[in-house]
């Protein structure tokens, strides 16, 4: 399901989701601001069987979703706030007999970078909104000492670890929401 890197004590240094090897990201269109649908089918992609059939019907009940809520259209203009993401990645991954947690940004046991790679070398991928400049959801699926790996819809390939940060910091470039998929 995985493949470490130099393995060390405890995780490895770097590891990442096979699967990533075999498929790429499903794209999102160039003016369109589906990113949250995108990464949400693309987590699940890694981790479930993939048809074109499957992925479709992913696609189609998280259009019905963002339809029923009503904010179909304001998504596609102007992008997807995080409450209506969490709502719309909890419906799909239902579809898929998994669900999704927060990983949380203070006051766990973990560190968010840990829980991170703790996932990602349980061969689970992450779905992370990038808060700005990038306004962004993507999946990351792996990581290395310096980068976080993304199976990104829009061609986003990796994130500065140093430059990202969970929770408020002003001198990061990038703050990050995590969800596990379990």
């Amino acid at each position: 399901m995985h493949r470490n890197i130099e393995a060390t004590d405890g995780l490895p240094p770097s590891c990442q989701l096979d699967a990533a090897r075999h498929i790429e990201p499903i794209e999102q269109g160039s003016i369109d601001h589906l990113c949250g649908l995108y990464a949400a089918i693309n987590a699940l992609r890694l981790v479930t069987p993939r048809s074109s059939q499957r992925d479709q019907m992913l696609f189609e009940a998280g259009i019905g979703y963002l339809d029923k809520k009503d904010r179909l259209s304001t998504v596609l203009t102007e992008g997807m706030p995080k409450r209506l993401f969490v709502g719309l990645a909890h419906q799909l991954a239902k579809r898929r007999d998994l669900q999704i947690e927060r990983i949380a940004s203070s006051g766990t046991r973990h560190r968010p970078e840990e829980a991170i790679m703790n996932a990602i070398a349980a061969g689970m991928p992450v779905l992370a909104s990038i808060d700005p400049p990038l306004d962004h959801y993507s999946v990351i699926f792996g990581y290395s000492p310096t980068r976080w790996l993304l199976f990104d819809s829009y061609g986003y390939k990796w994130l500065s670890r140093v430059q990202c940060a969970f929770g408020r910091a002003p001198t990061v470039r990038h703050t990050l929401s995590c969800w596990r998929i379990e």
